[in-house]
């Protein structure tokens, strides 16, 4: 009797022995876990009136932040960069990189985070429907890029037209785009993004949809910007420690953003042509060094792009045809609008120096450089600065 009860005691000790080490060792991986959690409150949280995809920017960045910490910031001595909008163009570029814009000497990307109003309600806008929630579709082209060796430019950006107005008083959207910038500002932070653009281009959505591309109005537009940038960059500074970008579209000395690192102006000949081109270009780098010297900071040209279609609405597909003001293809002189802009580039005699330049875009069909002229182009100038 007593050896059939120690033979039981025996294998009750066998058996619960495994059991108490498996439990000690989950109690001990939730206390590690709830001790390296990011706590929420450390976080800025969007404006409630955002939809559900910019409600969660935030929540992606607390599940992906132990995920990141492999990724370093490596900042290009010159920027040689190229903004390419939207999947499936993006993701190709990226995949195809060593033999497409490698080669071109390209070190930088844009990636625009793009917003839009409909009906009423701010909507991040999908870059690749059916790859994870929205905002987890540009992270993955964060991380696409950073894994290619590549500097990353992540630039904020609200879209509106005459289609698509903003239809919302400007403080609201101000606010609106605050909040917005903060959140982004989070995920760049934590995956080390180089460069961080709180408005992309916002002047000229602000002229647009409140001034109606009144002239007169453009210098009290320019202001709200200035004010908006110097508002907001003290909490960015609390989140993002990388390079602060200011980005604009207006062409105006004006532009006035200290504690910025860089001004970038987006340059494009708008119907000009090739003479006329040739003059206005050195003005708008002028603009762009009287900009930075106010803001005591550097530049580089954020956005250069010479379109040679009209872009179908919703779709990066060519479009109509675009010319000049005296009816010569874009199509067909795409490349000498290049060249012109780059050899001004290259003599510009001004105190401040540009840092480099981003084009638009490389194989987005309507305004494309692949397998085009242009692309030689390109590859000459960059190989030169």
């Amino acid at each position: 009797m007593d050896e059939s009860y120690s033979r039981r005691g025996f294998l009750l000790v066998a058996f619960l022995i495994p059991l108490i080490v498996i439990l000690v060792g989950v109690i001990f991986s939730s206390y590690r876990y709830g001790k390296n959690k990011p706590s929420v409150s450390t976080l800025p949280t969007p404006t409630q009136t955002l939809t559900a995809d910019t409600r969660n920017v935030v929540d992606a960045a607390l599940v992906t932040k132990n995920r990141t910490a492999h990724f370093k910031r490596t900042y290009p001595t010159t920027i040689k960069g190229v903004y390419e909008p939207g999947n499936p163009f993006f993701a190709d570029m990226i995949a195809g990189s060593d033999e497409g814009i490698k080669p071109l000497g390209v070190n930088t990307v844009s990636i625009y985070v793009d917003h839009q109003y409909q009906d009423g309600d701010l909507v991040l806008l999908s870059e690749n429907p059916g790859e994870g929630s929205t905002n987890e579709q540009y992270i993955a082209q964060i991380i696409r890029a950073k894994e290619k060796g590549f500097a990353v430019l992540l630039a904020v950006a609200f879209w509106g037209s005459e289609d698509a107005p903003f239809a919302h008083p400007k403080e609201k959207v101000l606010a609106h785009m605050r909040k917005v910038a903060l959140a982004w500002a989070t995920i760049a932070e934590q995956y080390q993004v180089e460069y961080f653009v709180p408005a992309s281009e916002f002047d000229w959505q602000l002229y647009r949809e409140y001034t109606k591309h009144q002239t007169s109005e453009q210098d009290g537009i320019v202001q709200v910007y200035n004010t908006f940038h110097a508002e907001i960059l003290p909490e960015l500074k609390k989140i993002f420690t990388g390079k602060m970008v200011a980005q604009y579209a207006l062409p105006t000395p004006n532009t006035n953003v200290p504690g910025y690192d860089f001004v970038a102006p987006d340059m494009s000949p708008s119907g000009r042509n090739l003479e006329d081109w040739r003059t206005y270009f050195p003005q708008l780098l002028e603009y762009a060094a009287t900009a930075a010297k106010n803001s005591g900071s550097q530049w580089f040209v954020g956005e250069f792009w010479v379109p040679h279609h009209d872009r179908q609405a919703g779709s990066g597909t060519a479009g109509k045809l675009l010319t000049t003001v005296d009816g010569q293809s874009y199509d067909e002189i795409q490349d000498e609008f290049y060249a012109a802009a780059f050899e001004e580039y290259v003599k510009f005699a001004g105190e401040l120096k540009p840092q480099g330049l981003m084009f638009t875009q490389y194989a987005v069909p309507y305004a494309s450089i692949k397998g085009r002229p242009a692309e030689a182009v390109i590859k000459d100038f960059f190989g030169k600065i």
